[in-house]
């Protein structure tokens, strides 16, 4: 096709889901966490698969095949997908778009030919029993699929080769969240006659051969279920093949609908939502119906579980490096020789006059397999939304000129240490769900011990600062520049990490001396105080005397200084005489009061009591709300309630 009265198009606009701003966040953070999850599901499945030896066969091996081909398919889409809920101008070239087309449809064809092979798996399996050796041998599963991947890369090949030299001289805009075929063909200037025609011939062979095979084989596997004398055989036989059949309905209602119909029929809005369905939500309802619904997957899963030495390497890495500063009088050689000693789980260590288990064991939540799954994957969608959450403000406060002020400085330092306040905990806590990890040196027990409330503590003084630096702002608004100075706020920001830090040396130095010599089992999912300082058997009066101090002072301190602030606050703010005006200057710190209830509130029944045994399980589900659930409501708070924030998102998205 010729181009010479043709001006062509460079790059393309994804026009994704319009709407206002909210709903563009609600649609990213939904996408971000059925995307991770999805990559989550499919990488366990792969790699239960080739860890358990019991499920090397051709029916796990096209399955592993199926999770890997996910993991591509929906990353081939959703990236772009996210960025057009981020951005409202997001671009991509033509050879960029042409390559996107072709990968999806090319892996969605090698899907398509998967689930038909698998059929025909199973439909040998349950047919012909005593030859399904034979027939489908591990040489012959692994022709199979090597067939699949090809004949998926080579159907659309011919449609790609024809697009790629079409013309495309304007509109830009691409009314969807990836180049899918109609799209594309309706921002053409070329004739796309043949190019429609021929996507819609190989689409249509591809889906309706796969599926005919598909639906041949499972009549061929009803009938024979159906011969079968007893009830329980029948159930047995057909629970093979259930959740196999399960995601064939799903994938096959999704694509016969979008692709297998005359092109003049495609319409925009109702092809994007059907493509999240076969994008984004196909792709992680895949590996939750093979292990909820497959009985040797559940029991490959349970064997995982049940294995003591995965994520034990961070913690011999950890020893490493800590060493010297935790034995700083040993010389090089008995150093090495304790470290050994260590790792070999070999005779027990001392430190002052006690001794000193070598493990301690996290109990966690104790309870069934399936509770200790959904707090893992509840866990896990809460620490990644607050990384993503707390670091899409430090970008934002970072690059975004109207945030560079005094206020926003502090609440970058906030979401600075919610990530690693979280990090300190969260891991641990998702490891012992998953029973892989339970137990943790007393080095690495004291290490994560002193982070969390070193960090802790910090998060009570630059609450303070934040709250402060408001006063300031509202109280005195034409002296706040000269008071609360570029200086100022560094000095600010320094001094809590600073007192912070210097907070919880004591009470770490005084449980370092304790001695433990009964049970090991920490009532907890991290090394807080209180149900490890109970497992002690020498005196811990005086841990329990300077950490109630030490809470006492900081968290009275800071609130003290927060209250005072808000009063003063309050009283300026009650003088305007407008409402508009009062309304005004309240909502300059609506979202850092609402982040101070939110944690005080937790904290205060936490920390201030005098004994630090009392309602250990409350205790523990009362550190879920703050280790957890509030460092990702931080994020969410000062983007969806503080007005500065959410124009600087809006600018970001409207693009240069």
């Amino acid at each position: 096709m010729g181009v010479a009265n043709h001006t062509r198009v460079a790059e393309f606009i994804f026009l994704g889901f319009l709407g206002p701003p909210s709903l563009q966040l609600t649609l990213f953070v939904t996408f971000l966490t059925v995307y991770l999850l999805s990559l989550l599901g499919n990488t366990l499945i792969i790699f239960i698969v080739l860890m358990d030896s019991t499920l090397q066969t051709p029916m796990y091996v096209f399955l592993s095949n199926l999770s890997f081909l996910e993991i591509w398919y929906t990353t081939a889409t959703v990236p772009k997908l996210l960025a057009t809920c981020l951005s409202k101008v997001v671009t991509i070239s033509v050879a960029g778009c042409v390559t996107q087309y072709y990968f999806f449809f090319s892996l969605g064809a090698t899907e398509c030919i998967l689930l038909a092979v698998m059929a025909y798996d199973r439909y040998v399996a349950i047919c012909s029993p005593l030859r399904y050796s034979v027939l489908m041998s591990l040489q012959v599963c692994r022709r199979f699929s090597a067939g699949s991947w090809v004949g998926g890369f080579a159907a659309p090949l011919l449609p790609t080769i024809l697009i790629s030299h079409l013309n495309f001289c304007g509109p830009q805009k691409i009314n969807h969240f990836f180049c899918d075929s109609d799209p594309i063909f309706k921002l053409s200037c070329s004739d796309t006659f043949l190019v429609e025609a021929l996507g819609y011939t190989c689409s249509s062979v591809v889906i309706l051969s796969s599926f005919l095979l598909t639906i041949s084989s499972y009549g061929n596997i009803v009938a024979t279920v159906v011969r079968l004398s007893s009830r329980q055989a029948r159930r047995k036989t057909f629970s093979t093949c259930a959740s196999h059949l399960t995601v064939v309905t799903i994938y096959y209602g999704t694509i016969i609908f979008a692709y297998v119909r005359p092109p003049a029929k495609y319409n925009f809005t109702i092809g994007k939502v059907i493509s999240v369905f076969y994008c984004v939500i196909t792709p992680l309802v895949n590996p939750l119906i093979y292990t909820l619904r497959n009985k040797d997957v559940k029991k490959a899963f349970r064997k995982f579980l049940a294995r003591k030495t995965f994520f034990s390497n961070a913690e011999g890495v950890m020893l490493t490096y800590l060493t010297p500063l935790l034995r700083p009088g040993l010389p090089p050689a008995a150093r090495t020789a304790w470290l050994d000693r260590r790792r070999r789980r070999g005779t027990p260590m001392e430190a002052g006059n006690g001794t000193l288990p070598h493990d301690f064991v996290l109990l966690g939540f104790p309870g069934p397999w399936a509770l200790q799954l959904s707090l893992f994957l509840l866990f896990l969608v809460m620490y990644v939304l607050t990384i993503g959450g707390n670091v899409a403000i430090l970008l934002l406060v970072t690059t975004s000129p109207p945030l560079h002020t005094p206020m926003y400085f502090f609440l970058a330092n906030l979401s600075f240490l919610e990530i690693w306040y979280t990090t300190a905990a969260v891991p641990k806590a998702l490891a012992v769900l998953l029973g892989r990890s339970r137990s943790i040196s007393f080095t690495g027990c004291l290490l994560q011990m002193y982070l969390v409330f070193s960090l802790g503590c910090t998060e009570y003084f630059l609450l303070a600062a934040m709250a402060y630096d408001r006063y300031l702002a509202i109280c005195y608004p034409l002296h706040y520049g000269a008071i609360m100075s570029s200086l100022l706020s560094v000095q600010l920001a320094l001094g809590s990490w600073a007192c912070g830090f210097l907070a919880i040396t004591v009470p770490t130095a005084l449980i370092r001396r304790l001695s433990f010599c009964g049970p090991s089992g920490i009532n907890h999912f991290f090394c807080d105080i209180a149900p490890w300082v109970a497992l002690a058997c020498s005196s811990t009066r005086a841990v329990e005397l300077v950490s109630f101090g030490i809470a006492f002072v900081v968290i009275l301190s800071s609130c003290v200084t927060t209250l005072v602030s808000y009063v003063r606050i309050i009283v300026t703010v009650l003088r305007i005489p407008s409402a508009s005006g009062r309304s005004r200057a309240f909502s300059t710190c609506s979202s850092h009061l609402t982040v101070v209830l939110i944690w005080y509130g937790s904290t205060i029944f936490l920390h201030v009591r005098t004994s630090i045994r009392d309602a250990l399980d409350l205790s523990k589900a009362i550190h879920v709300l703050n280790t957890v659930v509030t460092p990702v409501l931080n994020p969410f708070i000062y983007t969806l309630r503080n007005k500065e924030v959410r124009e600087s998102l809006l600018r970001r998205r409207k693009g240069p």
